[in-house]
């Protein structure tokens, strides 16, 4: 069994706007699969955020020309046996059970930063191109969202900024999870 292993990645060596296949982007993040939009600390030093801005997306996510901003919409509810459709819902804050959902996470952490309670949330950045294509748009911060009606529903919008290159490579010391092939001991 592959033991996962806490390491430091080199930002130095990160290559922002690559395009990377999907089990690229899964080993840079060190897990099997990413399969929903918001990772919410999926690496203990940022989260992670898989989008497309294609006019066929299921989401309406916007990329400035410049790549320096996105402006996202936030997750559905899970499709069930009782939401066939879920455009048909507001986007959810909070589980079913209280706990705060992938929206929530997020939105809270861009209020802490707003009240000046912490530093902005670090996101790095996914982008689909194809199927199996992505390109690797690299670190940004979280600054700010919105809730508001889009048609029948109410939906959060994400605000993101990329981080200057001063602090990309600065103090950030990225951690990622790499897979040693070494057996347990």
């Amino acid at each position: 069994m592959a033991t996962p292993v806490l390491a430091i990645a080199d930002p130095s060596k990160r290559s922002e706007n690559s395009i990377i296949s999907y089990m690229q982007m899964c080993a840079n993040e060190g897990v099997k699969a990413l399969e929903r939009g918001y990772n919410y600390r999926l690496n203990p030093a940022y989260s992670v955020l898989i989008l497309s801005s294609s006019p066929y997306a299921f989401y309406e996510n916007k990329i400035s020309p410049d790549g320096s901003k996105i402006e996202c919409e936030g997750h559905d509810v899970r499709k069930n046996m009782l939401q066939l459709n879920p455009k048909a819902f507001d986007q959810p804050r909070r589980l079913k059970c209280g706990r705060l959902a992938q929206n929530g996470l997020f939105a809270e952490a861009a209020e802490e930063f707003a009240m000046g309670r912490r530093d902005a949330e670090i996101v790095r950045v996914y982008e689909k191109l194809a199927w199996g294509m992505w390109r690797d748009m690299g670190f940004f911060r979280l600054t700010g969202y919105s809730y508001k009606r889009s048609g029948s529903r109410m939906v959060f919008r994400f605000k993101l900024e990329k981080r200057p290159r001063s602090l990309a490579q600065g103090k950030l010391g990225i951690l990622s999870l790499h897979t040693s092939s070494a057996p347990d001991r």
